[in-house]
C-alpha cells in the first residue's frame, strides 16, 4: 500500500511539472510571438516599452535562445527606425551578455545584429566582417536561429556595395546549401514555405551576376525572383540592384 502511494505521488508530480513546463512554453512562445509581430507591423514604440519585460522573464527561467531573439528584435527597432547610436549600444550590452556567458548562440544574433548597425552607419568592411563571424558561430550551432537566411542576405548585400562579387560567389554557394538542408530537414521537400527566402537568394545572386557582367544569368535570377514573389505582398528586397 505504501509502495502504491509512492508511485500515485511520483505520478502526480511528474505530471504536474510537465503541465507547468508546458505553459512556461506556451506563454515564452506567446511572448516571442507577440514581439515579432510588434516588429513586423513597426509598432516601434511598443515593442521598445514590452521587450525589457519579456527579456527579464526569459533570463528568469534560462530560455536564452529567446532571450537572444528578443534582443536581436530590440536592438534591430532601434536600428530601423532611426536610433541607430541607441541600437549600437544595445548590441554591445548585447554582445558582452552572450560573452560573459558563453553563449554561441547570443555572440551569432549578436554579430548580425552589430553588422546591421554598421552597415547603416556605412561602415561596410566592418559590416561583412560581422556577417563573417555570425555565420561562423551559426555553423557551430546544433540548429540555426531562425535569422540564418537573413544573415545571408545582409552579407551578400554589403559585398555587393564593395564590389566584392568573387565572395559573393562562395557566400551564395553557401546559402543555397543551407536553403536546401533547411528545406528537406523541416518541409520534407516541400518549398512552399521558404518561397521568399529563396526570392531574396535570387536576388543576391542576380546583384553578383550583373556586378561581375553576366547579364543573361542575371537574367534568369530576375525570373526566379519574380516568379516566388508573385502573389506574395509581404516581398520586400532588402537589396536594391546595383
Amino acid at each position: 500500500m505504501h509502495r502504491t502511494f509512492i508511485l500515485l505521488l511520483t505520478l502526480l508530480l511528474t505530471v504536474s511539472a510537465m503541465g507547468a513546463d508546458q505553459s512556461l512554453a506556451r506563454e515564452a512562445d506567446q511572448r516571442r510571438d507577440g514581439l515579432s509581430n510588434l516588429y513586423n507591423y513597426d509598432k516601434n514604440d511598443s515593442l521598445i516599452m514590452l521587450a525589457p519585460e519579456d527579456l527579464a522573464f526569459f533570463r528568469e527561467h534560462d530560455l536564452w535562445n529567446y532571450y537572444y531573439d528578443t534582443w536581436l528584435l530590440l536592438v534591430n527597432t532601434y536600428v530601423f527606425s532611426g536610433k541607430v547610436n541607441t541600437g549600437l549600444q544595445e548590441v554591445k550590452r548585447m554582445h558582452q551578455d552572450a560573452t560573459d556567458r558563453d553563449d554561441k548562440y547570443g555572440l551569432a544574433l549578436a554579430d548580425y545584429a552589430l553588422g546591421i548597425a554598421y552597415l547603416n552607419m556605412g561602415y561596410i568592411d566592418e559590416a561583412i566582417d560581422c556577417y563573417r563571424q555570425s555565420l561562423k558561430l551559426i555553423r557551430e550551432l546544433k540548429e540555426s536561429p531562425s535569422c540564418t537566411s537573413d544573415v545571408f542576405s545582409y552579407y551578400c548585400d554589403a559585398l555587393s556595395a564593395n564590389k566584392n562579387y568573387e565572395e559573393m560567389k562562395v557566400v551564395t554557394a553557401q546559402w543555397k546549401q543551407y536553403l536546401v538542408d533547411e528545406e528537406m530537414k523541416k518541409k520534407r521537400g516541400d518549398a512552399s514555405s521558404f518561397k521568399v527566402w529563396y526570392a531574396y537568394y535570387y536576388l543576391s545572386c542576380a546583384q553578383m551576376h550583373l556586378g561581375l557582367g553576366q547579364l543573361v544569368e542575371a537574367a534568369r535570377d530576375i525570373d526566379e525572383v519574380e516568379k516566388r514573389s508573385e502573389g506574395s505582398g509581404d516581398f520586400i528586397p532588402m537589396a536594391v540592384l546595383h
